[in-house]
């Protein structure tokens, strides 16, 4: 029950951080970015990719590259009949961008941006119900132009989206990249998302590419999000932590178990000595009757926590909307890895073999003529 309990929890906690990291790339930073160096720190517009066509021409080169989208950022004012709020505007090429980002999937009413009519403008479901919007309602996006002059233009909701993720959907709206570039009277884009098509190749891609290409600011999404890349360097240790502290306590349990085994067969143990058995066979006896129950144990534990979360990392897990408003999903899938198995396994076997060795000692103490007469 113990194994079960510290397996499961570690298949939760990594189950979370998979749909974390399964958002953050295929819904806001895809494996790796390119922008000017401090763009994200004020998002100005001025500030444009140098020779971006040069570091695209590229990009559609590179066989490891699956897609990219250039896009053009902007932070409007947007203003709707009941209030307003400052939101990130993405100014995208529609067909590029659903290569690289799974929003298009999310849209609950309306279309990605594929109308033909002018300035549409796709928004969240939390956005929609704030504001009380809906399709085809006006909203107003007042920016800064490359000059510093302040411009302000119409759009119509096309489109209303909703992800997992309420922070996310608080913020971001989309755009077409050619009417937001037409505003600010800008063709160059600043920013650059890169799907690679082997999710493990991209800090070493993006690290390639920012020395081919310093003027410029190429980060892989755990650069992005360094936040992340801690998280996940201690939920690799999550599951032994856990399991350790689960086993830990278990040792006494099982220490407790042995020692009551030995005193209540006093008798027998005494007999069995005075008749000739050698303390190494009665040591070995205790431990053997003690790793075997270590043994039962954890192969059931193992097995059970195997059963349930290949069953639900296929079901998933509906946890609400608890973790929504820090980025997770509310459906889950646990999962773990087999090394992660084969590792609580060894600390099965070495907890039994600590457990073992206090009530092996105890019969050996046991003098056969006092144990007999006990």
């Amino acid at each position: 029950m113990g194994l079960i309990a510290g397996l499961f929890a570690s298949s939760l906690v990594q189950g979370l951080m998979e749909e974390k990291v399964n958002a953050l790339v295929k819904n806001e930073i895809a494996h790796f970015q390119v922008h000017e160096p401090n763009f994200r720190d004020d998002y100005d517009v001025k500030k444009t990719i140098i020779n971006s066509s040069s570091i695209i021409d590229d990009f559609k080169k590179d066989a490891e590259i699956e897609a990219f989208s250039a896009k053009t950022i902007v932070m409007p004012m947007m203003t709707t009949t009941k209030g307003n709020t400052v939101v990130k505007a993405s100014g995208v090429e529609v067909e590029n961008e659903k290569k690289v980002s799974n929003i298009f999937e999310y849209i609950v009413e309306g279309d990605f941006l594929e109308t033909d009519k002018r300035n549409p403008i796709v928004i969240s479901k939390k956005i929609a119900e704030e504001y009380d919007l809906k399709l085809r309602s006006k909203i107003v996006l007042t920016m800064q132009d490359i000059d510093g002059e302040i411009i302000a233009a119409s759009f119509r909701v096309s489109g209303i989206y909703a992800t997992n993720n309420s922070v996310f959907d608080k913020m971001n709206v989309y755009v077409k990249q050619a009417d937001i570039q037409k505003l600010i009277l800008s063709n160059e884009p600043n920013e650059i998302s890169v799907l690679m098509k082997d999710f493990n190749k991209a800090e070493k891609k993006a690290a390639v590419y920012a020395t081919k290409f310093p003027k410029s600011e190429i980060l892989s999404w755990l650069d992005i999000e360094p936040t992340m890349r801690m998280t996940m360097a201690v939920q690799k240790k999550y599951t032994y932590i856990i399991v350790g502290i689960i086993l830990f306590g278990l040792l006494f349990s099982l220490i407790n178990t042995m020692l009551m085994a030995v005193l209540e067969r006093i008798k027998e143990i005494g007999v069995l000595m005075a008749i000739g058995m050698n303390k190494s066979k009665i040591f070995s006896m205790v431990m053997l009757e003690t790793i075997l129950y270590g043994v039962i144990g954890g192969s059931a534990g193992l097995l059970i926590s195997f059963i349930l979360i290949e069953y639900l990392g296929s079901a998933g897990l509906n946890i609400g909307d608890t973790y929504s408003d820090f980025g997770y999903a509310s459906l889950i899938y646990p999962s773990l890895e087999i090394k992660e198995y084969i590792g609580v396994s060894i600390m099965v076997f070495v907890m039994t073999l600590i457990g073992a060795i206090y009530p092996a000692l105890k019969a050996l103490g046991l003098n056969p003529v006092e144990a007999i007469n006990k």
